[in-house]
């Protein structure tokens, strides 16, 4: 294993994550546990991979876990927390992102009822709700379609 271009991976794809919105340590927490080998670490080992404080990865595995990107783990007779990564992470980050967009959609809803039918705004709001309507219907048929595409690639398994 090149060590080297391994941590050179872990900080690129952190930052496209944190240019997709997520927040820096938690992009470099999760980018971390997705490149170790067995996708579980525990704090003070993110904290020695990355180079930061235990605080730090503290705040991150936080606002991991309530986004649905990773898991706490603690196996018997250990007295500290893992944090694993699993392996239908993109699927229940997937799933979390429908009840986002449901909510978007009703929020949306609430908007059109304050303006009027006929102007811009409205169809700007109605346009919007529609996209994430859109989305809510397709999503579970995407991600279906990945579960087909991935057992045909990995030989029926996931």
């Amino acid at each position: 294993m090149d060590e080297e271009a391994l941590r050179h991976f872990v900080e690129d794809f952190a930052l496209e994550l944190a240019g997709a919105g997520m927040p820096r340590m938690a992009a470099r927490t999760f980018s971390v546990l997705l490149a170790s080998e067995d996708g579980s670490l525990t704090a003070r080992e993110i904290a020695g991979r990355l180079g930061v404080s235990a605080a730090a990865v503290s705040g991150a595995v936080r606002y991991l876990e309530r986004v649905d990107m990773l898991r706490r783990r603690r196996l018997p007779m250990e007295r500290v927390d893992r944090y694993v990564v699993e392996d239908e992470t993109w699927f229940h980050t997937t799933a979390t992102q429908t009840a986002v967009l449901a909510t978007l959609v009703a929020t949306l809803e609430e908007g059109l009822t304050a303006v009027p039918g006929d102007s811009a705004t409205a169809a700007r709001l109605d346009q919007a709700q529609d996209f994430f309507a859109y989305l809510i219907e397709e999503l579970p048929r995407l991600v279906e379609d990945w579960r087909e595409r991935r057992g045909a690639r990995t030989g029926g398994g996931e």
